[in-house]
């Protein structure tokens, strides 16, 4: 996003508390009334277009109840997570197949969702060209890089991601997050089979 930011300097990105460790390039408010629908609920999809290495977030807001309706399903990994109004969600929503549960009549649910597209990631590796632009002019070496590096560009992708085992151990990216036992318990069973509590910080 900074690289981008540098090309453009005349583009403004959403604000972000610390700017220079990352931020979104994109962040949309979906209301009822801005789809003109009677409340918003998601179909089951993935956000293809997106950066998939990256998280999206996904913000509740509004006046209803979480434990009648909001609830964000991951369908790929058959959890459900309860979803309170000031809360966010992180989770890469290119890859994992995702749908809400709509709220009840009456009550208020908006959105704010933040995202990175993935045309902006492939538009600065190909030197701030576009992929049609950057094969019409790549010499034979260039293509050869290019095309090796997607070869491979998933597995790369799978490495940005935390692993569990460092999970486990309370260690992420070297930083000590002290006891993280309430993330373990997956064999807890719940009378809402895989619900997940959401907890804000």
């Amino acid at each position: 996003m900074l690289e981008l930011k540098n090309w453009f300097p005349e583009l403004s990105f959403p604000s972000h508390p610390n700017p220079d460790r990352g931020y979104w390039a994109a962040r949309t408010l979906n209301t009822a009334e801005t789809h003109k629908i009677a409340a918003i609920a998601m179909k089951a999809h993935a956000d293809y277009s997106n950066w998939a290495p990256n998280w999206c977030c996904i913000t509740a807001i509004g006046d209803f109840n979480p434990d009648t309706g909001s609830h964000l399903l991951l369908w790929n990994i058959g959890i459900k997570i309860c979803f309170p109004p000031s809360c966010s969600i992180l989770f890469p929503s290119a890859i994992i197949t995702h749908l809400n549960i709509p709220v009840q009549p009456g009550e208020r649910w908006y959105l704010i969702v933040e995202y990175s597209a993935g045309g902006l990631f492939r538009w600065v590796y190909n030197g701030h060209k576009m992929d049609e632009d950057f094969l019409a002019t790549a010499d034979e070496k260039m293509l050869e890089k290019w095309n090796k590096d997607r070869g491979h560009q998933w597995k790369d992708s799978l490495q940005m991601y935390t692993k569990w085992y460092k999970l486990e151990k309370g260690d992420y990216k070297g930083e000590e997050l002290g006891d993280c036992s309430e993330l373990l318990d997956f064999e807890d069973e719940t009378d809402d089979e895989q619900l997940v509590k959401c907890r804000c910080f």
